[in-house]
């Protein structure tokens, strides 16, 4: 009950809110990400990120955040909470921080999420008044178990793997 009183309030919020006129206090971000693993066994990742944030200033935003991740053939579904801060005051190129952190689901029968981080450092450049660019640089850690199987003629073997991707990322998107 406590999760939904929260998403009709977070949704409520652009419409009762009074804020300054040079911004809009709730922006929508699509970001594309791949990188670089760091641990074996490794896996090149291909995450799509959906967030949606709610400015408290012209630097500080809150969010949350879904999408869709790929890891060595393995589909996961991350759900996350995500805080950014500017760097500096809004200008033609803003740097910012930005970190996500959350809990990935599997609609795999045979895998189970969990633990997402993904902190970044980025520049966020206006490219239309009401668009921005962004490019950043990360790290991204998934934890997710899967069962394994393993059969011979003479025996068939199921165990459960435990799996931490750890990987420097590169994401480009667009803030609408």
């Amino acid at each position: 009950m406590k999760q939904y009183l929260f998403v009709f309030f977070f949704i409520l919020i652009p419409f009762v809110s009074k804020g300054q006129t040079d911004y809009k206090p709730v922006q929508y971000q699509v970001t594309v990400s791949t990188g670089i693993p760091m641990n074996t066994p490794s896996a090149v990742p291909f995450v799509l990120e959906g967030k949606a944030f709610y400015r408290f200033s012209n630097r500080f935003s809150v969010g949350l955040g879904s999408g869709f991740s790929l890891y060595d053939g393995d589909i996961l579904i991350p759900l996350t909470g995500n805080l950014q801060f500017d760097l500096l005051k809004p200008v033609r190129f803003t740097p910012y921080l930005d970190c996500s952190v959350g809990y990935s689901f599997a609609p795999s029968g045979k895998m189970v999420g969990g633990f997402y981080l993904s902190p970044s450092v980025g520049v966020r450049m206006n490219v239309w008044s009401d668009k921005k660019l962004l490019f950043a640089l990360g790290y991204g850690l998934q934890d997710l178990k899967r069962l394994r199987e393993y059969s011979t003629s003479h025996f068939v073997s199921s165990y459960e793997e435990s799996l931490n991707y750890h990987c420097l990322l590169v994401k480009l998107g667009v803030i609408f």
